[in-house]
């Protein structure tokens, strides 16, 4: 019997002393801990310090009409996304409704030794890079919001010259598509070598729809119809 309340005992003080060092040292790599150590709380900005930025969306002329509230949703998915990728999840970003802005803040972890305000910022405001991906075959009945980036690259931001959503007849929107002459290339070759497939785009590692190929485009506009995120 004494054996017996010795054992349990001795196995109640290992998993106390195991959850003491866990909450010290963390368990898992530092980008994706599974449990989170002390060095890697990060307090409120008051207490630590850190970063407290307002993004507000600049357009260019002839951008009338934008529904700006969903562009600050989209905005906002995107930031998330960049500093999830980064293992910061203690963040808060507030939409501002009233004045058409993002408040982003992020407290320092206590373990974060070189502080550079202007990189992360820079970061979190810099435009979203754009890509047109293929569709991995395992994928094609995949909902789009689920889909990840394949990485085979078919168009860039930098092969598009001017990018129009309107919205159609039967309410759906739709972009219309004015490509470089690079991207007219690159593109004829993709829908013809996917037609029946899908093709996804992203923007940073968020999909934003991913369209079914219907035929070979090659000409220099192309309309895409579909859900959008």
């Amino acid at each position: 019997m004494n054996d017996n309340r010795t054992f349990k005992l001795f196995a109640v003080v290992l998993v106390i002393a195991i959850l003491c060092v866990l909450s010290i040292t963390g368990l898992g790599p530092a980008n994706s801990r599974i449990i989170k150590g002390a060095g890697d709380v990060r307090t409120g900005i008051d207490i630590r310090g850190g970063i407290s930025a307002i993004l507000q969306p600049v357009y260019p002329e002839g951008s009338q009409g934008r529904n700006i509230a969903e562009d600050l949703a989209s905005s906002r998915e995107i930031i998330e996304a960049r500093l999830d990728a980064q293992g910061i999840y203690d963040k808060t970003i507030t939409v501002d409704s009233t004045n058409n802005r993002l408040i982003v803040d992020i407290p320092w972890a206590s373990n974060e030794t070189e502080f550079d305000p202007r990189k992360s910022l820079d970061e979190l405001g810099s435009t979203g890079a754009l890509t047109f991906q293929e569709v991995e075959s395992k994928d094609l009945y995949t909902e789009a919001s689920k889909l990840t980036p394949s990485g085979k690259i078919v168009l860039t931001g930098e092969d598009i010259e001017t990018a129009q959503a309107y919205q159609g007849q039967n309410g759906s929107y739709q972009i219309l598509l004015k490509l470089k002459s690079a991207g007219v290339e690159k593109f004829s070759e993709a829908t013809g070598r996917l037609t029946g497939e899908r093709i996804a785009i992203f923007m940073d590692q968020i999909c934003l729809s991913a369209p079914m190929v219907n035929e070979q485009i090659n000409t220099s506009e192309a309309t895409i119809t579909g859900n959008f995120t």
